[in-house]
């Protein structure tokens, strides 16, 4: 491709202008006789980029020589051969023929080989230009002028915002289990010791209540219960055939430290209670200090002596005259959780003061 500057196309203009008139004058006397007047010479579009070209249509055509004429496809201008040219004028404008701030400029191409010819402007997106084409050196242009419109980038399409994670509900606190707490200055951690079916343990001073904890299953899935005592031992209910763990700490207002857990492992069956000989009468209170016959009664709290202790203290009693015994029933052993009662420590205490004729007057508390 080369672009024909200003000055060599004022040459071409001035060279073949006066020829392309002479030949269609000379035409014209030929064809009509000597009385029709030549063609008016047509106005050709001023070069530059200050000034608006000089006519708003397009020049007529010198005698026999037809104008390209032009489409658009895809922003490419296309236009059949005129003759046997080898190349083609091509004016590029701002604006529309005949608009006041129209700016051209000119470039020439060679022809193309084949019956199509077609030029491709480039344009900056968004840009519209006015294609006109000469395929006589600038002395004829196209009648009507091509438009070629640059697409325009569609805009990206804007991310979504990502939506921000809803915060995960916090866990509720699993219970501690005994022997995981860190130790509490000032508040020791009790020592536990088995006596039978029975967990005893030194009372704190200053403690009146602990958390007694029983694991079923120790060494696999922990099943773990708890229940308030507020004695120095306890006689948990039996499991037959199982090993349960048992653990203790002190209630107070700071978690306090576990003790190391004792285990007691009971028999596959549990014996049945032994029943005094049939036809025997209990054993008559011997005559005694107190005298009779008034009631020997005495407050002794059988349970605080621990569970294997009762036939002994009760035996003893016996042996002083004692038939009445005052017993503090505490109703947080008996029911340590609102519908689940265990009255096992109590069916010991009173069937060893009944082994012994005493019989247990009961003070709910």
């Amino acid at each position: 491709m080369r672009t024909l500057s200003r000055s060599a196309f004022m040459r071409v203009r001035s060279h073949s202008a006066p020829l392309a008139l002479l030949l269609a004058s000379l035409l014209a006397t030929v064809l009509c006789g000597p009385g029709v007047a030549a063609a008016e010479e047509p106005a050709l579009l001023s070069v530059g980029t200050g000034a608006p070209p000089s006519v708003g249509v397009a020049a007529p055509l010198s005698a026999g020589v037809a104008a390209p004429v032009l489409s658009v496809s895809a922003g490419v201008v296309h236009w059949s051969p005129i003759a046997l040219e080898d190349h083609y004028g091509i004016a590029i404008s701002n604006d529309a023929r005949g608009t006041s701030d129209r700016s051209t400029h000119y470039l020439t191409i060679p022809r193309e080989p084949g019956e199509t010819q077609s030029y491709t402007p480039n344009l900056n997106p968004g840009e519209t230009a006015y294609i006109g084409i000469s395929a006589d050196d600038g002395v004829t242009w196209s009648e009507q002028e091509a438009t070629v419109t640059a697409a325009k980038p569609e805009p990206s399409p804007e991310p979504e915002p990502t939506p921000e994670p809803e915060p995960a509900p916090e866990p509720e606190p699993a219970p501690e289990p005994p022997g995981s707490e860190a130790t509490t200055p000032g508040v020791p951690a009790p020592v536990l010791s088995v006596h039978g079916n029975t967990v005893s343990w030194k009372a704190i001073p200053g403690i009146t209540s602990y958390t007694f904890a029983t694991v079923h299953n120790p060494t696999t899935t922990r099943n773990t219960t708890y229940r308030i005592v507020t004695s120095s031992s306890f006689t948990p209910p039996i499991v037959p055939g199982q090993t349960v763990n048992y653990g203790l700490k002190a209630r107070t207002p700071v978690k306090g430290p576990w003790a190391q857990e004792v285990s007691i492992t009971y028999p596959a069956t549990n014996p049945p209670p032994k029943e005094p000989p049939t036809g025997t009468e209990p054993p008559h209170t011997p005559p005694g200090a107190f005298g009779l016959p008034f009631v020997k009664g005495i407050d002794a709290n059988l349970v605080g002596w621990g569970l294997t202790n009762l036939p002994i203290i009760a035996s003893e009693m016996h042996s002083l005259g004692v038939n009445w015994e005052r017993e503090d029933l505490s109703w947080e052993t008996i029911e340590p959780q609102r519908g689940v009662f265990d009255w096992s420590r109590w069916d010991q205490t009173v069937a060893a003061a009944k082994a012994n004729g005493i019989t247990i007057l009961p003070i709910v508390g």
